[in-house]
């Protein structure tokens, strides 16, 4: 057992988990954002439900937070 490395103290199924969750953040959400109409990428992506009809909005963080 002494021979075994430990990678960053994670599993051999943790450090796979934490690759894919990282690959995944950067890919597209499949929305466009409501203030400047680009497409949005998961990790940027903040949806916010709009009262009148209860419609999901989707935005850009930072284009929510200047907003």
């Amino acid at each position: 057992m002494a021979s075994r490395k430990n990678e960053g103290g994670l599993g051999k199924t943790a450090r796979s988990s934490t690759v894919f969750d990282r690959e995944a953040g950067n890919r597209s959400s499949g929305h466009t954002c409501a203030t400047c109409g680009k497409p949005i990428v998961i990790r940027e992506h903040l949806p916010v439900m709009a009262m009148p009809g209860r419609k999901m909005v989707h935005y850009h963080r930072t284009c929510y937070q200047a907003a």
